[in-house]
């Protein structure tokens, strides 16, 4: 596992990174051995100032946490404008869970700054932590029809290049922390996971700054296999005049290339446009409307179920997967289990959540790369005692 220097927008343990292989990518990435997805927490909690502990600050700082959430939650910084959300935003105090107030603390930094300047200490910020009821929202966005962008969400590795009039250089987060926080404050607000590159030896070896400002994608993929991202952003800013900042972006994510530009007063600014709009690609292509009630029944054949506990993780992670709603065992045999899954959704929603993982790998994938001949998924399993995946919706087999 390498030591990937993390934003500070969530805390990845090792039981949560997920994995997948860049099928259908480019070449030079698919060698990979897998990209990691982070489930990711906290989606439905939001803190925003408020000036005291009054009864109509707190109101308003609630539907200001409420659109906070569902900005993270359908993954459009929108949402808010849309008119059939007017009602529930003004009370948006009926989908809380819990609340809670704290004064923000100053930074040893910040205070050392102060001191330093003889700077009279700030008064504290009273800030408004708001826990909403993930259910109930849930079953909101269900009846108005808006999308819902589960917790399992792709990785995404920041390349960074800045030009400052005859300075032109690459973005290095231990180098930049200001840079590093306007980042990660913006990821963290659309609920969207980033790494940044370590900017090691290895790295400089791999990438240059000229392959980055040319976005040149062959170095680029190169350059960032050895993170295992399921998405690669990459972004070319430079100062026009005084105030403007310019900025072209690239996402890099499955076999997909998507494309945007802006301009921003700031730096930092056009740094958290970037941000935004790789959230809102990425929302575009996995967020999905779920219905009201379970919309699908699917079967799904899963391979090397060979043990009990393997086939407790096996049901535990299908449970965890918000779009099914539920879970039965239709048939066992040997060490393989056929499960009857009832969704909410898409079946191409369902399986992007899961190729997002890295538990489950499809059988037709794995045999057509062993044998080059898709035709072997019929035969292969036509065997005594063993589920014939002709049964099967889906067919995947259980990682190790």
């Amino acid at each position: 596992m390498f030591n990937l220097q993390q934003t500070g927008v969530i805390l990845i343990s090792p039981s949560r990174l997920f994995g997948v292989a860049f099928f259908s990518f480019l070449v030079m990435y698919c060698l990979t051995p897998s990209a990691t997805a982070v489930e990711v927490d906290g989606l439905y909690t939001a803190e925003v100032s408020v000036p005291n502990q009054g009864a109509t600050e707190r109101t308003d700082a609630i539907r200001r946490a409420f659109e906070a959430v569902l900005i993270k939650v359908t993954g459009n910084r929108n949402i808010a404008m849309l008119p059939e959300l007017a009602e529930p935003l003004k009370e948006a105090g009926r989908y809380v869970e819990q609340f809670r107030y704290r004064e923000s603390v100053t930074s040893p930094t910040t205070q050392a700054r102060n001191d330093a300047l003889d700077t009279p200490p700030a008064e504290p910020r009273l800030r408004l932590w708001v826990a909403f009821d993930p259910t109930a929202v849930n079953r909101l966005l269900r009846e108005l029809a808006l999308p819902a962008w589960g917790r399992t969400r792709p990785l995404v590795l920041v390349w960074f290049a800045v030009q400052d009039g005859a300075r032109r250089y690459l973005f290095e987060a231990q180098l930049e922390p200001k840079l590093k926080k306007a980042a990660s404050e913006q990821a963290n607000s659309r609920g969207l996971p980033l790494v940044f590159p370590l900017m090691d030896l290895e790295d400089q070896a791999n990438i240059a700054l000229s392959d980055v400002w040319g976005n040149f994608s062959d170095s680029i993929l190169q350059a960032s296999a050895r993170y295992r991202t399921d998405a690669i952003l990459v972004g070319r800013v430079h100062r026009i005049g005084t105030n403007n900042w310019k900025g072209r972006w690239t996402l890099y994510q499955g076999n997909e290339v998507a494309h945007w530009d802006g301009a921003e007063q700031t730096l930092e600014a056009a740094l958290r446009l970037g941000v935004d709009g790789g959230a809102d690609t990425l929302a575009s292509r996995f967020a999905h409307v779920l219905s009201d009630s379970v919309s699908e029944q699917l079967l799904l054949s899963l391979e090397d179920v060979d043990t009990f506990e393997r086939y407790t993780e096996a049901l535990d992670y299908l449970g965890s997967i918000g779009q099914v709603e539920k879970v039965q065992v239709a048939k066992v045999a040997k060490d393989n289990v056929l499960f009857r899954l009832g969704i909410r959704g898409t079946r191409q929603g369902l399986q992007q959540i899961i190729a997002l993982g890295d538990r489950f790998v499809p059988v037709t994938e794995r045999l057509a790369a062993e044998t080059q001949s898709p035709s072997l998924a019929t035969i292969e399993f036509e065997r005594d005692g063993a589920v014939d995946h002709r049964e099967a919706d889906l067919a995947y087999r259980l990682l190790r």
